[in-house]
């Protein structure tokens, strides 16, 4: 990493952008719904209009910057800006799936400039990146809502974003201001949330993240905290038990779940896994039921 490409700037915020998850039957469906209700009473409150369409089988209703769809069983929830900022830890708690986190790090840089997107930009060809392909970047010039310097493919499950922020938003509390944004989507995004949720302090782990990516791929960005960055890069290699399980669920789970709904819990786990043969047996499934369902309302950031 080039450390004279830190950009000397004042700290003016880190935090989730945007923000989609899905949630399922396990008892994550209803209680998006329920937070949707409360947020939408007190954006009604606040003048927010509602509005509802429909998308691959969702059937949506949207207040300000919440979308949240269900098809019956299952649901779809995106927030952005400051709602994002303000309930993904709430989310992510329901979510089963991310499949899009955006982390964004906001800096009014010491020297005036409206350049630095131009800066940062260097063609394809001149991007040199080890063994590895070149980066690719794209630079966007607007006299009327500033410079964006795209940093990646759009395609791919990573893609750096670097924008005049004045500019783009025209409010005054972003006068002079520049964002750094990463996007993550797909498997990348679900690594990346849970690492966050994870974070001791997520703001300077968001901090941390999104300057050390850029600067890696040189392009100047603040350097405010030293904290551990995500990781949103999966595992290439699963344990032995973990494959199988992961392919259970897979393969299994759904036509189990509609045994289970004919026969009980009790009489599919059996055919699948054997007879309860030892009291031991009994505790270890009763256990196992009571932890997979006791809430977590209790849980703080960074446990």
């Amino acid at each position: 990493m080039n450390i004279s490409l830190t950009c000397p700037a004042q700290c003016v915020g880190a935090t989730v952008d945007w923000l989609t998850v899905s949630t399922d039957e396990s008892g994550g469906h209803a209680a998006l719904l329920e937070w949707r209700d409360r947020r939408f009473a007190v954006l009604g409150d606040e003048g927010y209009r509602e509005t509802a369409f429909s998308s691959h089988g969702y059937s949506y209703r949207q207040r300000g910057q919440i979308a949240v769809g269900s098809n019956g069983r299952r649901g779809v929830c995106t927030v952005s800006g400051a709602q994002a900022s303000a309930d993904w830890w709430d989310l992510l708690r329901l979510a089963a799936n991310v499949s899009r986190v955006d982390l964004a790090l906001t800096g009014r840089p010491d020297v005036d400039t409206s350049a630095l997107a131009r800066e940062g930009y260097r063609p394809t060809s001149r991007v040199a990146r080890g063994r590895g392909r070149p980066i690719t970047m794209t630079l966007i010039q607007s006299q009327e809502r500033g410079d964006t310097l795209y940093v990646g493919s759009r395609k791919s499950d990573v893609l750096g974003r670097l924008y005049d922020k004045g500019r783009e938003s025209r409010e005054p509390a972003y006068t002079g201001c520049w964002r750094w944004e990463l996007q993550y989507r797909r498997s990348a995004a679900l690594q990346a949330a849970r690492g966050l949720q994870v974070a001791e302090d997520p703001a300077a782990t968001i901090a941390a993240t999104v300057s050390a990516w850029f600067r890696a791929r040189d392009v100047a960005a603040p350097a405010w905290s030293p904290a551990d960055i995500v990781d949103h890069r999966a595992s290439k290699s699963l344990p032995d038990d973990q494959r199988w399980l992961a392919w259970a669920r897979k393969s299994i789970q759904p036509r189990a779940r509609e045994l289970v709904k004919r026969y009980g819990w009790r009489f599919v786990a059996e055919q699948l896994a054997g007879g309860i043969a030892t009291y031991e047996d009994w505790e270890t499934m009763v256990r196992g039921v009571e932890f997979e369902l006791q809430p977590d309302h209790f849980r703080k950031r960074g446990e």
